[in-house]
């Protein structure tokens, strides 16, 4: 006798009732800060802040054009809407940027 509960799978296609091929296409989208020297900080470190549109929603982000000689500090969500990259350019004059990937809502 067996008395393992049988397990059950489901598919997209269960739950959306929509054509699966469809269901985030068109829907997400990148936002980029400029690409320049960024906000100078008291700690002679640099940040830049890329927001989604209003009303949308930060899925996720991190930085761009960065050199090879600065260093990232951090990459974070600053909220809901917003990603913030800092880092140290250890002397050089990086230009660099932030993205954000962002849903429509």
């Amino acid at each position: 006798m067996d008395h393992h509960p049988k397990t059950t799978f489901h598919t997209v296609s269960q739950f959306v009732p929509t054509n699966t091929n469809s269901f985030v296409r068109n829907s997400i989208y990148r936002n980029e800060s400029p690409v320049d020297q960024g906000t100078a900080l008291i700690d002679f470190t640099f940040k830049h802040d890329v927001s989604c549109l209003a009303g949308d929603r930060l899925l996720s982000g991190g930085p761009a054009n960065v050199d090879l000689e600065s260093d990232l500090l951090e990459s974070f969500p600053a909220s809901t809407t917003t990603w913030t990259v800092r880092i140290n350019k250890n002397g050089t004059t990086d230009s660099f940027s932030a993205v954000a990937l962002c849903a429509n809502q």
